[in-house]
């Protein structure tokens, strides 16, 4: 829908989950569904849309200015790895590992030199007993 006002216009047309636009405006990145770790692209004007690559984790995926910062799940569950693809090559590469189980969510600073994530530390739950409740 534009920003100003007016009818929404559908965009993707096989699907869309996770969405995040490109810095300039001009390219929407998506996951097709909430299972996938497929990322898309097409021009925001319309068109046709194109596989990009596989193994970001559903929400896992930031766009930068030149490429996408994503977060491949690995066995165990406490550690994946930081993956980048590269826009102008089409290159993916490993940039590190993560050891702590990780939620959703993904983003790179507007400079572009820092990835913040989500960690959880410690899951605790307490159970309490209560006596002469009434």
């Amino acid at each position: 829908m534009p920003a100003e006002g007016g009818d929404a216009v559908q965009v993707t047309r096989n699907g869309g989950f996770v969405v995040e636009e490109s810095t300039d405006g001009r390219t929407l990145f998506y996951t097709k569904s909430d299972t996938t770790s497929e990322v898309w692209s097409m021009p925001m004007t319309g068109g046709d849309e194109s596989r990009l690559f596989d193994g970001a984790d559903n929400r896992m995926f930031a766009v930068a200015s030149r490429g996408i910062y994503y977060i491949r799940k690995a066995a165990p569950p406490t550690s994946s790895t930081i993956g980048y693809f590269d826009l102008a090559t089409g290159a993916t590469r490993v940039l590190g590992t993560i050891n702590k189980p990780l939620y959703w969510g993904l983003t790179v600073s507007p400079d572009g030199r820092r990835l913040i994530y989500t960690q959880t530390d410690s899951i605790t739950s307490d159970l309490v007993l209560v006596e002469g409740f009434k």
